[in-house]
């Protein structure tokens, strides 16, 4: 049974247990210290300029996440600076990175335990901390250095919930309590966007597990407080990346309506729940066709439906007798809430770094799960927890180093998720890099036969071609590109390389046709006039160099 919120009962875990706790996490972890920079470490670290200087480092709050090249936005300015620090502090070299999140795991491992201790029994708050700490799904927000956003958040969020537990227990906050809780939750909406839900969990605990302390005229200042920064926050982000959302949308879902896109989110919950409760299988990437966009209510609608609301009831069912069951389940959702693409578009459908801080509301629920078993004496109760501790501790640990490079990471993702284009796009990249380009252009060519809607894809393999001498293969995949490109920006660069591979087809009539569809677009059509007399007079000339 779980513990009553209450300072008489309660008291803080012993130094061994967060010693314990602490030794999980490195044991889980530091297999990472041997990785380099991969996936979007190389786009956000290594080529991004404001990562490689201290000077005037308040530029950062005024500066975007991405590299503005790059064409997505975000806006984490806290992060970029830790980032910056770390550069500096070993002249770019990947340990310092994940060092920092190794021992910034550790941290944030201690105070799961810290805060379940304010829950749960001893025993099972180290049950859930120690389950928590070797979680698999943790892997990617660790072993990838930008996922010291996620860590970074869940440690100032967590710190602000431990602050707001440890007083409202007692009575209403004090000064210094609101204070320090405001500026942490300004702390973690700077670190990254998922920060803005701290509110939506403090009033989840109100509801639950302190609801006996009364709700003052305070308190309800001071959540005005936090409404008040969080608003301010959404304003300078919106004012510093010009658009509200500011991320893009995953390729695969953009133009969709709202009600395809919950369609699609729908199917996906029963991956969240595999994958927060038996992460046997973890993959890089979660998308065509491993992911599919749905358009109609189906069978995977039905299930992900089921069992949110099989979860929802469970919640109202044990709120008075196992309040703790009832608030993990509640702070999974509102954690999953920014990246759910209910609300806005966000730039993933699914991926296993999201889920490091709703991770620690499904542990609250095996601690609590745990202190029922216990109360109970199941003897199995202690057996089974330390077989799932010692299995996430091997797994995760084995799973780290597949975050080393690039090359290693997709070619993992293509054994991990053979069904996604884009494993297979990053490892024929990969393999083109290293000299291979025959087995590289075959890679390309399975993800083109898995998903052909993506420009970014039929580009790198036209490119290819074209720079072969092969423009014959090229001109189908530069007419698919432009089909599927959304804008007459975008598509100028790819009908001028159509033309340019025409021209040196000798196709004179298909060039000149193409010139004068980019004049029509209005946009570069100087350009595309000139690129039409050029062709005019090659075909005069009756030559077929350019």
């Amino acid at each position: 049974m779980a513990a009553e919120p209450t300072g008489s009962r309660i008291a803080v875990a012993g130094p061994a247990a967060v010693a314990v706790i602490a030794l999980l996490a490195l044991a889980a972890s530091v297999t990472s210290l041997g990785n380099g920079f991969a996936y979007d470490d190389v786009h956000i670290i290594v080529n991004n300029p404001h990562v490689h200087s201290l000077a005037q480092p308040w530029h950062r709050f005024a500066e975007q996440y991405w590299p503005p090249e790059v064409g997505v936005g975000l806006y984490r300015p806290v992060t970029i600076l830790l980032y910056a620090m770390q550069w500096a502090a070993q002249g770019g070299q990947p340990l310092a990175f994940h060092l920092v999140s190794v021992l910034l795991y550790a941290c944030v491992a201690i105070l799961v335990l810290l805060v379940a201790r304010r829950l749960l029994p001893a025993p099972a708050a180290f049950a859930a901390a120690a389950i928590w700490a070797v979680h698999p799904v943790h892997v990617e927000a660790v072993a990838n250095v930008v996922g010291q956003s996620e860590i970074v958040t869940a440690l100032w969020m967590l710190l602000a919930v431990l602050l707001y537990l440890r007083a409202r227990e007692v009575g209403p906050l004090g000064v210094r309590q609101e204070i320090a809780i405001s500026g942490l939750y300004l702390l973690a909406c700077l670190s990254k966007e998922h920060g803005l839900v701290l509110p939506a969990l403090l009033l989840a605990f109100e509801f639950t597990v302190l609801k006996r302390q009364p709700f003052t005229a305070g308190l309800r200042r001071f959540y005005l407080q936090l409404a008040l920064i969080g608003i301010a926050f959404f304003a300078v982000r919106t004012t510093v990346l010009g658009a509200l959302a500011g991320d893009l949308p995953p390729y695969w879902m953009t133009g969709i309506s709202t009600g395809q896109r919950w369609l699609t989110m729908l199917a996906i919950v029963p991956d969240w729940i595999r994958l927060l409760c038996w992460p046997a299988h973890l993959q890089a990437d979660y998308g065509p066709r491993e992911l599919e966009l749905a358009t109609v209510f189906g069978p995977g609608q039905i299930l992900g439906l089921v069992l949110l609301a099989s979860l929802a009831i469970l919640a109202l069912v044990v709120r008075r007798s196992q309040p703790v069951i009832t608030v993990g389940l509640a702070w999974t959702a509102i954690a999953l809430l920014p990246t759910s693409n209910l609300l806005l578009p966000t730039g993933i459908a699914l991926a296993e770094r999201t889920l490091f801080l709703p991770s620690v509301g499904i542990c609250m629920v095996f601690g609590a799960v745990v202190a029922y078993a216990l109360a109970r004496r199941w003897r199995i109760v202690p057996i089974a927890l330390w077989a799932v501790v010692v299995a996430g501790l091997i797994w995760s640990g084995w799973r780290q180093p597949v975050w080393k490079d690039n090359p290693t990471l997709f070619h993992q993702m293509t054994l991990d998720a053979p069904l996604s284009y884009r494993a297979h796009w990053g490892y024929g990249s990969m393999l083109f890099d290293k000299g291979d380009k025959d087995q590289g252009f075959r890679e390309l060519q399975i993800a083109h036969s898995l998903y052909d809607r993506d420009s970014g894809l039929l580009l790198e393999m036209a490119r290819d071609l074209r720079n072969a001498g092969r423009c014959q293969g090229a001109v189908p995949l530069y007419r698919q590109a432009i089909a599927v490109t959304p804008s007459d920006e975008l598509r100028w660069g790819t009908r001028t390389m159509l033309i340019l591979c025409l021209l040196d087809l000798r196709d004179f009539p298909a060039a000149k046709a193409e010139a004068r569809r980019g004049q029509q677009a209005q946009l570069m059509a100087s350009q595309f006039r000139n690129l039409e007399r050029y062709a005019d007079s090659l075909a005069t000339a009756g030559t077929a160099k350019p």
